[in-house]
């Protein structure tokens, strides 16, 4: 455990800045930037997957032993909202090649995101997930978040060169760490979290 909680997250410092932190100092709220073969920190929700269409591989077989990728991918509204007018000059099909200047121009798009995540209580279902997301800038119709939209703490990012997203579980309350521990009491009805520019809002079922 303390090899695992002692690894280190790239987390938004705000603008295009970001900064080291380990994995068990990451905070439900914080933006987190994952690159290809990177193991994610926390259970997140993708702003933003290089991948064509928004979309994103990840390897599931430290979780549930699978060796199949599975796809993941970004709600649609909020990957347009944080891609750069400019971002063809990247190409999903050269990965290594761009990808700093990508990160900087997405994170800057970020900086300039407000809006809600809702997320459910935190369980231990690694298949399904519930949750909504709403931007207020720009402003768009709230998008429902199930499966597809939840990157999981322990898996693997293939195949694409980058994904940025919003912690919503993190240390115990993983998806990971739900599996291989007795269930807890139940949390309180309703936890708020804010950082500068998203709010994520649990709520239990």
């Amino acid at each position: 455990d303390r090899e695992i909680n002692t690894k280190k997250a790239c987390v938004w410092s705000g603008g295009v800045q970001t900064s080291k932190k380990d994995w068990e100092n990451v905070a439900v709220g914080e933006i987190l930037i994952v690159k290809q073969d990177e193991e994610f920190p926390a259970d997140m929700v993708p702003f933003y997957c290089s991948g064509e269409g928004g979309n994103c591989y990840v390897s599931t077989a430290n979780l549930d032993g699978e060796t199949n990728l599975k796809l993941k991918s970004a709600s649609k509204e909020v990957q347009a909202a944080c891609t750069p007018a400019n971002n063809a000059d990247y190409n999903p099909d050269r990965r290594a090649h761009g990808v700093e200047k990508l990160e900087r121009e997405v994170l800057g798009m970020i900086d300039k995101l407000k809006g809600d995540v809702v997320a459910e209580e935190p369980n231990s279902n690694i298949h399904d997930f519930k949750g909504s997301l709403s931007l207020q800038n720009p402003s768009k119709p709230s998008e429902s978040l199930g499966g597809p939209q939840l990157l999981l703490r322990g898996t693997l990012l293939r195949n694409t060169a980058l994904v940025m997203g919003i912690v919503v579980y993190c240390g115990g309350d993983t998806r990971m760490i739900k599996n291989s521990r007795p269930a807890p009491a139940k949390l309180s009805s309703l936890e708020l979290f804010t950082n500068t520019s998203m709010k994520l809002i649990l709520i239990a079922q």
